[in-house]
């Protein structure tokens, strides 16, 4: 299970949603500002600072092109 940590109006954000669903992957989709703070997105990762951050069974994965190669 994946769990996309957004932000709104994140095109990438977005792609990582669609490829997902294409992919008929399970995944939680969560909003900065509605469901997380930042605290919460910088403990995931002390190095990430971009959106989305993509976890896969609650371990870092990292960003859309990750995701992109762990679909692969």
């Amino acid at each position: 299970m994946y769990t996309i940590y957004s932000k709104p109006a994140c095109s990438s954000c977005d792609q990582a949603k669609q490829l997902l669903e294409i992919k008929k992957q399970g995944y939680e989709y969560k909003v900065l500002g509605k469901d997380f703070d930042l605290a919460e997105f910088s403990s995931h990762s002390k190095t990430h600072r971009t959106f989305p951050l993509i976890l896969k069974d609650g371990e870092y994965l990292g960003g859309l092109p990750d995701l992109k190669k762990d679909l692969l």
